[in-house]
């Protein structure tokens, strides 16, 4: 049997995760540099410093983070990691 989930079903995030802020505090609580925060993330530190002043937008984060939330949002299972068996 085939289940069609329509979008209009999903549970959404109520609000966007402000990235900017997230950048800062991820800097501020872990002590790391943009140049360490980068090479974690894949993101350029340019991409990043100009997120963390908002000169432009995170919206390559955003849509990641929106992705996640409505996965967490709609399911019990946890989250799937790269090189974890599937189900």
């Amino acid at each position: 049997m085939n289940l069609k989930i329509e979008a209009n079903m999903l549970k959404l995030p109520k609000k966007d995760l402000d990235v900017p802020v997230l950048i800062r505090r991820i800097l501020t609580d872990t002590n790391c540099s943009i140049k360490e925060l980068a090479s974690a993330t894949g993101y350029s530190e340019s991409y990043l410093k100009k997120v963390r002043v908002e000169s432009m937008d995170g919206f390559e984060i955003q849509r990641a983070v929106n992705l996640l939330g409505i996965y967490l949002l709609n399911t019990t299972r946890n989250i799937p990691l790269v090189g974890d068996v599937e189900e």
